[in-house]
């Protein structure tokens, strides 16, 4: 699903590591870049030593990347003794496309956009939840979410037993299933018991959501 962090406990690790001269790390694989500018660090004002990024930051193209504090970066080749290499690293294709991604996202409408996407298609997708009566709710931030089926309440399914315990595998099935049979992809993990992490992306618009929200509004009929 879509777990979103909690700021103190962030910064309690974060105290944590630097006491114990421990480096800490995020991955940010998924979020990275997924809402406003600085990702899931500069979002709740918590920085790593290190950080990895993939994904959204190559706009489609696949590129990967590895950053952090200088005095950690510097000791990886060329500059330090440490050999860091693979097949594709530094591809040029990727870092261009990476680099006009930067730009794009640093226009000032752009996360801008991505907010109000969000807003419309979450909020949309629970009160449909909530017209047809079927237990769930959908928990996103920025460009990412999950769809709940069978949790009734968004304060507890961040504890993973306890969404195993009342997440409705079969009804999430029905409704991928559903979407599909109208023109709608979401993200599919078989029979997990835990919901998918979905998305949109900056090319949606808000034509584009609200045929979505008139094509769940059906699939939930049918799910009734």
């Amino acid at each position: 699903g879509c777990f979103a962090g909690i700021r103190e406990y962030l910064q309690q690790v974060r105290e944590i590591c630097t006491k114990n001269g421990i480096i800490l790390i995020f991955d940010e694989v998924i979020c990275g870049m997924r809402f406003r500018p600085g990702s899931a660090q500069g979002y709740y004002g918590v920085y790593p030593d290190l950080s990895t990024f993939a994904k959204a930051i190559g706009g489609g193209i696949p590129i990967a990347l590895v950053g952090g504090k200088s005095e950690i970066m510097d000791t990886f080749n060329p500059n330090g003794p440490v050999v860091c290499s693979g097949t594709t690293s530094g591809t040029q294709m990727g870092v261009r496309v990476g680099l006009e991604c930067l730009n794009m996202v640093s226009e000032p409408w752009f996360f801008d956009q991505i907010e109000k996407t969000a807003d419309t298609l979450y909020g949309g997708i629970n009160d449909l939840f909530e017209k047809h009566g079927i237990p769930g709710h959908v928990r996103g931030l920025g460009a990412r979410f999950g769809i709940y089926f069978g949790c009734d309440d968004p304060n507890t399914d961040f504890d993973l037993r306890q969404t195993m315990k009342t997440y409705d595998v079969e009804m999430s099935k029905k409704f991928i299933a559903g979407a599909l049979e109208r023109g709608l992809y979401f993200h599919y993990y078989g029979d997990a018991p835990y919901p998918a992490h979905c998305g949109f992306s900056i090319q949606h618009t808000t034509e584009d959501i609200a045929v979505t929200l008139e094509r769940i509004d059906d699939i939930f009929k049918t799910l009734k």
